[in-house]
C-alpha cells in the first residue's frame, strides 16, 4: 500500500512535488458576507481561513492557474465552495487544464463540492 501524506499550508507545501489528489477547502467568504458573519464564526475562526477576496473566489483563481504544475497526469482536484459559487467556479476552471468531473451537495442539499481532473495536455497545442 502506498504512503499517504497530509499537508496544512497556503497552497503548495513543496513546490517540487507533484500530487495525485488535491483536496482544498479554501477561504471563500466574500467581503459583504464577512461583514455579516455569525458571532460564533467571526470570533473563533481565523480571518485568513474565511476571507476569499472581494468576491470570495480569489483562491479558486489561484487553484485554476497553479494546480496543474503541482499535479501528476490525471490528478484529481476536489474543492469545497459556498452554496452560491458553483457556476462561477466552473467558469473559472473552464479555461484551465482541469476538466469538470462531478458536483456534490452537502447533507442539507446545498451545492458544496466540485471535482475536477487534470486533462491530458496536447504537446502540439
Amino acid at each position: 500500500m502506498g504512503k499517504i501524506s497530509l499537508f496544512d499550508c497556503d497552497l503548495w507545501p513543496n513546490a517540487a512535488k507533484r500530487y495525485d489528489v488535491i483536496t482544498c477547502n479554501p477561504p471563500y467568504i466574500n467581503r459583504e458576507d464577512m461583514e455579516q458573519l455569525m458571532p460564533e464564526v467571526a470570533q473563533f475562526e481565523p480571518y485568513p481561513a474565511l476571507y476569499g477576496g472581494s468576491d470570495g473566489l480569489e483562491f479558486y483563481r489561484r487553484l485554476a492557474a497553479e494546480t496543474a504544475e503541482h499535479s501528476k497526469p490525471g490528478a484529481i482536484l476536489a474543492v469545497e465552495h459556498a452554496y452560491d459559487q458553483r457556476a462561477a467556479i466552473k467558469e473559472i476552471f473552464a479555461d484551465s487544464p482541469f476538466a469538470f468531473v462531478r458536483e456534490l451537495d452537502d447533507y442539507g442539499g446545498n451545492a458544496r463540492v466540485l471535482i475536477f481532473e487534470l486533462r491530458e495536455l496536447n504537446p502540439f497545442g
